[in-house]
């Protein structure tokens, strides 16, 4: 069964939390920073809700309806003593670059593109 879609004004709600990393419309990523916060405060007892007031995560009906999900997710890592830090951190960096820093970035890979085309042009066998 599919996840429901998170609403585009809750992901905007999700975004300004500090401890969250990026949100598409299928899935909230956590920080490590909350992960370990949320890990420690489980272990002193205390409730899903009760953490995440704590830590200032905002209780949208979305991570309401995933807390389960949540929180077994980080109990298991904290368990295994695995790190809780994930690739998805990158994605607050990604989500903060504005509309010019994406242009540059646009020209230079279709210059970089261009290249390569002229590179495998003129080394084709026979030219």
């Amino acid at each position: 069964m599919p996840r429901k879609k998170i609403p585009h004004d809750e992901m905007m709600t999700l975004l300004e939390c500090d401890y969250i990393s990026g949100v598409t419309e299928s899935n909230i990523y956590f920080t490590a920073e909350f992960k370990e916060a949320y890990y420690q405060r489980y272990l002193e007892g205390k409730s899903f809700s009760k953490i995440l007031k704590e830590l200032g995560v905002p209780l949208t009906p979305t991570i309401i309806e995933r807390r389960r999900g949540i929180s077994d997710s980080i109990v298991r890592l904290g368990k295994t003593r695995k790190s809780f830090i994930r690739k998805n951190e990158l994605l607050r960096a990604t989500a903060t670059k504005t509309d010019d820093d994406i242009a540059k970035e646009n020209v230079l890979l279709k210059q970089q593109l261009e290249f390569l085309k002229k590179i495998t042009e003129a080394t084709k066998p026979g030219k």
